[in-house]
């Protein structure tokens, strides 16, 4: 049986904060694309919505490796992962969390129901590795790594 990967604790205290995270898929012309959403995190998932039509979609559905940052222009936790788009999930539900966790709950519903003008779909991301500034202090030049991210 193998052991899924967890983020650390520190990790896990920094993605609490209202960061946005950088999704980098893989392009059908074999370069990354990159975006960025807000997500939460979930039993160790992130959980990002996506309109159905973005390019982000297509390029999951081909190949489902991404790369997520989430940073405060200062320190920053990166994870390489697998993303599965989930059709099971509420999407109105999943939408108004992630836009709760930076407006409020009031703000989160509003901006959900102008976000799902257009159909969406939540993606789950499974991390697999990740390496983080977290444990750096000041004049410190190499991140810590965990399970091999290199």
């Amino acid at each position: 049986m193998t052991r899924r990967f967890q983020l650390s604790k520190r990790e896990i205290e920094f993605l609490k904060k209202p960061l946005l995270s950088k999704i980098a898929t893989i392009g059908r012309d074999g370069y990354p694309q990159i975006t960025q959403t807000g997500f939460m995190l979930e039993n160790g998932k992130f959980i990002i919505r996506t309109p159905q039509k973005a390019v982000k979609v297509s390029n999951l559905r081909r190949d489902p490796h991404v790369s997520v940052l989430v940073d405060d222009g200062y320190k920053y936790v990166a994870v390489k992962g697998t993303a599965k788009i989930n059709t099971q999930r509420d999407v109105v539900r999943d939408t108004e969390a992630i836009a709760s966790r930076y407006v409020g709950k009031v703000k989160g519903k509003l901006m959900a129901d102008d976000i799902l003008k257009t159909k969406h779909v939540i993606v789950e991301i499974a991390p697999e590795s990740s390496t983080s500034s977290l444990n750096l202090k000041f004049g410190d030049t190499e991140a810590v790594r965990l399970d091999g991210f290199a």
